[in-house]
């Protein structure tokens, strides 16, 4: 049987185990965080974009609230459990002003490979240190998920939304290897050519072959 649970639709991919800060504003989601303080309940952020459909969801759980204002907005820090599928969409929850559906929870496997994830720290170290981030900490082989970074490795939001959605860890991180192999020599090309573009009309000090 499914489960009635309350969605929050925004333009944002939220991964398990992701840490989320959102200011609340909108009655219809003040009215949501004021039910979920008082009763614990969990609810689901739904990754919305024009022209797609909301068919997944991921479960989050309010981990903190950073500060509640005067006029009941809020700052709070949300945490991703798992992913959901959206079997049917209400725009408003029965007696409510926020929206909700029918989900069906998924399972997932932590089918994790240490080899594989040696290659993805390998590459996202060349990758960082290729555009001069200094400011990302990386896990060790044993503890990272590729869901870790999902973010940061330059996927565009239909990578992002296709990563989500597969339901074991070493099939996440193959795709997301990948993609690295395929995204970091273009990332390398486009710094040379930036560097070059900063060096036109500079006197350059090249040594000759010979």
């Amino acid at each position: 049987m499914a489960d009635m649970m309350p969605i929050f639709p925004l333009g944002i991919v939220v991964f398990p185990g992701e840490l989320i800060n959102l200011h609340i504003f909108e009655p219809r989601y003040k009215q949501l965080l004021e039910e979920v303080r008082a009763f614990d309940i969990h609810f689901a952020v739904a990754p919305y974009f024009e022209g797609k459909d909301l068919l997944y969801a991921t479960e989050v759980r309010l981990e903190k609230t950073v500060k509640i204002y005067h006029d009941r907005t809020s700052d709070i820090v949300l945490k991703g459990l798992n992913i959901v599928k959206i079997l049917d969409f209400f725009p408003k929850h029965p007696n409510k002003l926020y929206p909700a559906a029918e989900i069906e929870a998924l399972t997932f496997r932590d089918n994790f490979d240490v080899l594989i994830n040696l290659d993805i720290l390998k590459n996202l170290h060349r990758l960082y240190t290729s555009m001069n981030i200094q400011n990302i900490k990386l896990k060790e082989p044993d503890d990272f998920r590729s869901s870790d970074i999902a973010h940061k490795v330059g996927f565009t939001i239909d990578q992002e939304l296709e990563f989500m959605l597969f339901d074991n860890e070493f099939d996440r991180s193959q795709f997301m290897l990948e993609h690295l192999d395929q995204f970091i020599p273009q990332v390398i090309m486009m710094e040379e050519l930036r560097k070059r573009a900063q060096l036109n009309g500079h006197f350059q000090n090249l040594k000759p072959p010979f």
